[in-house]
């Protein structure tokens, strides 16, 4: 039910790495009714995305056992993406993207819909947030 996608393992620039992020959230996003028409005709269900993302420091690696390793990402950047999917549902929205994420993408490539301020579980403040879209 939750997937994660790490972008700039390759150190690339904060820049490079919000829009490669946000970009594959939009294409996911405007792709999603041809998912959704395959389910709806053979399943008779929808299917809904909703998108988190956030930009920082992490620690990457393997974890686990010799039999059983694998490779993922924890940290507090981490933990404010998954919290802001999570926030997706509460506010019936597609994507959030934190401060810093917007911070790092072009005014040219997206427009803000809506902003928001959330009591995050782990944090000691609130927490900024923005729906946003393509520019069309």
């Amino acid at each position: 039910d939750n997937l994660m996608a790490i972008f700039g393992l390759r150190r690339e620039g904060a820049e490079f790495i919000c829009r490669n992020a946000v970009q594959a959230a939009f294409d996911m996003l405007e792709n999603l009714h041809n998912v959704n028409a395959y389910l709806t005709r053979y399943l008779g269900d929808e299917f809904r995305l909703g998108v988190g993302i956030a930009y920082g420091p992490m620690v990457t690696g393997e974890i686990g056992f010799s039999l059983k390793k694998q490779f993922t990402a924890i940290g507090d950047t981490v933990n404010v993406a998954a919290r802001l999917e999570s926030e997706t549902r509460k506010q019936q929205v597609d994507l959030l993207v934190s401060d810093t994420v917007k911070s790092h993408l072009m005014a040219d490539f997206y427009e803000v819909v809506e902003s928001f301020e959330f009591d995050l579980k782990g944090k000691s403040s609130k927490v900024s947030a923005h729906e946003i879209r393509p520019r069309s």
